[in-house]
């Protein structure tokens, strides 16, 4: 593991860090991985593991066009959704923590000045009940919500977030862990 101290920064200072939620500040897939089993089980579908590994990161409206295809009926998919993010919400409740080292790294990019974004394709009620029950809010110069927009692979949320933070692409990092997300990392 590589130590970064403020000297390195003063050389190559990041434009902003742009940080992924679930996975990344918080270790929250078993509760999306509950969540989306309740979910889908009236549909006949037994959402699996390797399944939700491959769509972790992704935004509702990817992972449900993933299993069902296209041209999913809008008010099955609105059921879907939203009983997945009230189970969701409901399971983190006082049980979420942030990942090991994540409040050194946050408070420490806040000491050297580096701007930071939470960037997620979590719907904005779920980013704000993590936020507030680990108590980072503080440290966020703009939250981005991909919830309803393109989601990951898609750049949309790096991109919107980074021109918030006025972080260039060269000189900005994405701190990320699922598959779709780091693709979305590297095109934006």
């Amino acid at each position: 593991m590589t130590v970064v101290t403020a000297p390195h920064f003063s050389k190559i200072k990041p434009s902003g860090i742009l940080w992924d939620m679930d996975g990344v500040l918080v270790d929250s897939a078993d509760c999306h991985f509950r969540a989306w089993v309740n979910a889908l089980l009236p549909y006949g579908v037994v959402f699996e593991r390797p399944l939700f590994n491959k769509t972790f990161g992704m935004n509702n409206q990817s992972i449900i066009e993933n299993i069902f295809g296209k041209g999913f009926p809008e008010a099955d998919f609105l059921k879907i959704s939203d009983g997945k993010e009230a189970a969701y919400r409901k399971a983190v409740h006082g049980q979420v923590k942030l990942l090991p080292g994540v409040q050194l790294w946050l408070g420490r990019f806040a000491e050297y000045g580096i701007p930071q974004a939470l960037a997620s394709s979590a719907p904005m009620e779920n980013i704000d009940a993590i936020v507030d029950e680990t108590g980072i809010r503080k440290y966020f110069k703009a939250i981005v919500a991909a919830y309803g927009k393109a989601g990951k692979p898609d750049p949309w949320v790096f991109v919107e977030a980074g021109k918030r933070l006025g972080a260039e692409p060269p000189t900005g990092i994405v701190i990320e862990d699922s598959p779709a997300g780091v693709l979305a990392a590297h095109r934006a």
